[in-house]
C-alpha cells in the first residue's frame, strides 16, 4: 500500500504523520511528502518507523516501489 493512501484513509495530515514516525528537522512534513511521492528515498530507520506505525500495511517494498516509480517517470524524462 502506498504511504500517501494509508495516511489519507486515516485523515492524517503530513505533520501528524511526520510526528507519528519521529521525523524532525526544519520541515518534517515536507520531508514526508517527498518520501510519499518517491522524490526522496527515506533512510532505513524511517522506513522501519513507517512499517511500525502502519502495522505493516506500508512495507519497505512499497516504499522502494514508490521511489522506483518516481525515478522511472522523472529521470527518464530528463534524458
Amino acid at each position: 500500500m502506498k504511504l500517501i493512501d494509508w495516511r489519507k484513509e486515516r485523515q492524517l495530515t503530513l505533520a501528524d504523520m511526520a510526528s507519528m514516525i519521529g521525523l524532525s528537522g526544519s520541515n518534517p512534513a515536507r520531508d514526508l511528502q517527498r518520501f510519499e511521492t518517491g522524490e526522496r528515498r527515506p533512510p532505513a530507520t524511517v522506513v522501519q518507523a513507517i512499517f511500525d506505525a502502519t502495522n505493516g500495511e506500508v512495507t519497505p517494498q512499497d516504499m522502494h516501489d514508490c521511489r522506483l516509480g518516481w525515478e522511472r517517470q522523472n529521470l527518464a524524462a530528463a534524458e
